[in-house]
């Protein structure tokens, strides 16, 4: 018996509500009996997010009418559970940091840790350790500074429940014990409870059953305590919980006198609180008739458990008392009806293993057609044995054809559902990309037409002039050195358009060669001057000893060509630097162009490699440089990325490896 219900206590411990309630006037501890009824039966929609959402507006709606802060104070931190329920980190973050507002403005302390360590808690049950590691630090830190005692407590328990998450218990029980003394010290018995109920599961789990006993008589105490109005601020539901794990845990010694004052104690909960949920009562009937051997009374009890749940839209908890009642159903010889639930257990596993329930189900569907070929072989006594085995056999296998005929058919059902949905996914990604590309296309054309027209017009508008007779030299060469800038520009467009082209249809691919670093940075400097400004000094600061490196030397030049010509338009006046060192340990050589021109936001360092961006729309200038030289870095197995840490203008750094 121990066994077969070690599952059942387990999931009792599990079960205690993670609850603290604020008071209704003054904002201090008060019983949740105070929270508004209406805000109490939100708990009942948990499980259906689309109706507790609706539920929860209508409710904000008229807190706001009314101008009811009391309401809207509740209702935020019952939205705030609710997402830490259904693991959204982003929406509890959101409503940690109103709900700490509001705190702060009504001086409860309590709910402005405790709704922080929700947050933590959060990111705990998502995996993400170090970002809850990083609210208990900040959690500490801010205790700390205000000597809030009440701070450590809530601290102590994030520290304990991650590492009960992590089933470290070890590690956990530290702080978990300090946690447990200064709520107690506090008599905060709704927190209090879920960390002795833990702690009894900690023991347990550690085989130390003589102090888990201990623990838990203490914890029944409590709820002793509460029931005769001696404990204020316990809730009746975790009353309820605590007196139902007792039922549970005195089952297991068969101490029917002892279960009957547990199951009696339950009862008086419900008579004296009606509105808590029930589904602790139910529970305790069916374990009480199951000692009693009334299986048919602890199917029943289950079968109230069943819509419970079902209101709840609960179905892996529906699953596990379909399951129980077939088994109820078989101890009472009911066959039939324990032959139908377990089918229904069938339809909603979805993470259980088939085979394991379809053994139950064949084994229940053999003794349910014993029992009728038996009714049978009196009615028919003067038939033959073959006939009676041929009979059998047939009802045997029809049984087994239909039960694997339903099973085909729901998988070939959940095969086909599935592909739609990859089909439908896959379709919406292929149209997110047609209207990607068309709106690139279109931002192409808008570019292009003014990048291409504006250059091509001053080269027209100054061949035009310079046959003029009349031009003095010192004009004619200004008149030249315009064309041929604007040439250039005209050529780097052009140039930039076809490698994007050329790049996109994987037509360039990188041919490594051994070259001189210095002799490549020194030619890159040399061609870069012409699109110098003349207040600016363009250099480069290379090491005495030269560098070979073994890469695409005509990648790597373009790339760093690119950066220097941007540095050239946004740096007017002032210096334009580049340089290059080996980082032996990671194997990589880091090319570094800065400048000190205007600089680009740090919230821009990553735009700026989108195709067509340009930090000035009236720079000339395509808007492709950036690109491409992040193509070509990928190319190379290496990357480009702007330096926000360099203060002076812009530091652009090409991270490449050595070979």
């Amino acid at each position: 018996m121990k066994d077969a219900f070690k599952h059942l206590f387990l999931i009792a411990q599990f079960l205690f509500p993670f609850c603290l309630q604020m008071n209704a006037d003054n904002f201090s501890v008060f019983h949740p009996d105070s929270i508004p009824s209406s805000i109490q039966k939100l708990d009942k929609y948990y499980e259906i997010p689309n109706e507790y959402l609706k539920q929860w507006n209508k409710l904000k709606a008229e807190a706001d009418a009314t101008g009811n802060l009391r309401d809207n104070y509740f209702l935020l931190k019952d939205i705030n559970y609710f997402y830490y329920m259904a693991g959204e980190a982003d929406s509890v973050r959101k409503y940690t940091t109103i709900l700490q507002d509001l705190s702060r403005k009504y001086n409860d302390e309590h709910g402005y840790y405790y709704n922080w360590i929700l947050l933590s808690e959060t990111y705990s049950n998502l995996g993400d350790g170090k970002a809850a590691r990083r609210e208990n630090e900040a959690i500490y830190n801010d205790a700390l500074h205000n000597k809030s005692d009440i701070g450590m407590a809530y601290n102590l328990y994030a520290i304990a429940s991650g590492y009960l998450t992590a089933r470290e218990y070890k590690k956990a029980e530290p702080y978990l014990v300090q946690a447990m003394e200064k709520f107690y010290q506090m008599k905060r018995w709704d927190i209090y409870v879920v960390l002795a109920a833990n702690n009894v599961i900690l023991l347990s789990e550690q085989h130390r059953e003589e102090e888990s006993v201990a623990a838990f008589h203490k914890l029944d105490s409590l709820a002793d305590c509460a029931l005769a109005s001696k404990l204020p601020g316990l809730s009746p539901r975790n009353i309820a919980m605590i007196k139902y794990q007792a039922l549970v845990k005195s089952m297991c010694s068969e101490d029917m006198e002892t279960c009957r004052k547990y199951l009696k104690d339950i009862e008086t909960i419900y008579q004296k609180y009606p509105s808590i949920p029930k589904i602790y009562l139910y529970g305790s009937k069916q374990v009480y008739a199951y000692l009693n051997k009334d299986y048919v009374t602890q199917a029943a009890y289950i079968d109230s458990s069943v819509n419970y749940y079902r209101a709840r839209n609960s179905k892996e908890n529906m699953r596990r008392m379909y399951q129980n009642e077939g088994q109820a159903l078989a101890l009472a010889n009911r066959y039939e009806e324990a032959y139908d639930k377990l089918l229904k257990v069938i339809k909603l596993s979805d993470t259980l293993s088939w085979d394991k329930t379809n053994k139950q189900v064949n084994y229940l569907s053999a003794k349910y057609n014993t029992k009728k070929l038996e009714l049978e072989k009196r009615e028919l006594i003067l038939k033959t044995r073959n006939m009676q085995l041929i009979l059998s056999l047939s009802i045997g296998i029809t049984l087994l054809l239909g039960l694997s005929s339903l099973m085909i058919f729901y998988r070939h059902k959940s095969k086909l559902n599935y592909k739609l949905h990859l089909q439908d996914k896959n379709l919406i990604a292929a149209n997110e990309k047609i209207q990607k590309a068309n709106e690139m296309k279109a931002v192409f054309i808008q570019n292009m037409n003014h990048e291409i027209r504006t250059p091509l017009n001053a080269i027209v508008g100054f061949s035009n002039i310079i046959s003029d007779s009349s031009l003095t030299q010192e004009e004619l060469k200004e008149i030249s050195k315009t064309i041929k800038t604007n040439s250039d520009n005209l050529l780097k467009i052009i140039s930039d358009m076809l490698s994007i082209a050329n790049l996109e249809s994987d037509g360039e691919e990188p041919h490594s060669v051994p070259f001189s670093v210095n002799e490549c940075c020194e030619e890159l400097i040399n061609n870069a001057r012409i699109f110098v400004n003349e207040n600016t000094n363009l250099y480069s600061r290379l090491p005495d000893e030269d560098f070979t490196l073994v890469s695409d030397r005509k990648m790597i030049y373009k790339i760093i060509f690119n950066l220097l010509h941007n540095a050239t338009k946004f740096t007017l006046k002032g210096n334009i630097e580049l340089s290059y060192r080996i980082d032996a340990s990671s194997k990589r050589i880091l090319f570094l162009v800065r400048d000190t021109g205007i600089g680009i936001p740090k919230e821009k360092k990553e735009i700026i490699f989108e195709r067509f961006y340009k930090v000035d729309s009236f720079t000339q200038g395509s808007g492709l440089g950036l690109s491409l030289c992040k193509i070509y870095a990928h190319r190379l197995k290496g990357e480009v990325y702007l330096d926000d840490s360099y203060q002076g203008g812009s530091l652009f750094v090409l991270m490449l490896p050595i070979s």
